[in-house]
């Protein structure tokens, strides 16, 4: 799940459908590669950019309501705290504890998904002064949204 949060994920799943489509449309093979090649560009740029930002953040850690970008995360040496655990809203016991870790770790902003409930999220960064901001991991544009999310990431002193 949510591979195509990180760059190494859009560059398997833009080879893995190249492949796809040529095998189904193989007289169009041409016209694939070309789109496809396109795209392994501009995904070669977007991670230039996006590990440039993230190598030089001093505070590494976000918070965010879901998980969605563990693959993300991993890819650039960050760490991603959710605040949901197994699916569940968090406890007021750990709700108690992510304040903690946010007002340690001066975070500033806190993420959530819109296809999720923002009300934890809500409360933690209203305890901790930050600003709740919606992301949308599944938007279509993966290698946009992922220097959008960045852009937010290194922007966290909004």
């Amino acid at each position: 799940p949510h591979t195509w949060s990180s760059i190494s994920g859009a560059k398997v799943i833009a080879k893995n459908t190249l492949d796809a489509f040529v095998s189904l449309d193989p007289e169009n093979k041409e016209y694939y590669q070309a789109n496809y090649e396109q795209l392994t560009k501009e995904i070669g740029e977007t991670e230039k950019t996006v590990s440039s930002l993230l190598h030089s953040l001093d505070n590494k850690t976000f918070i965010i309501y879901h998980p969605a970008l563990t693959y993300y995360a991993r890819a650039y040496g960050i760490e991603q705290v959710a605040i949901e655990q197994d699916g569940k809203e968090p406890s007021a016991k750990r709700l108690v504890r992510l304040i903690e870790q946010a007002r340690r770790d001066s975070i500033r902003v806190v993420f959530y998904q819109s296809q999720f409930p923002a009300s934890a999220v809500e409360v933690i960064a209203e305890d901790i002064g930050a600003q709740s901001v919606r992301i949308d991991p599944l938007a279509e544009d993966v290698v946009g949204n992922i220097s959008y999310i960045t852009d937010l990431i290194t922007a966290e002193r909004l």
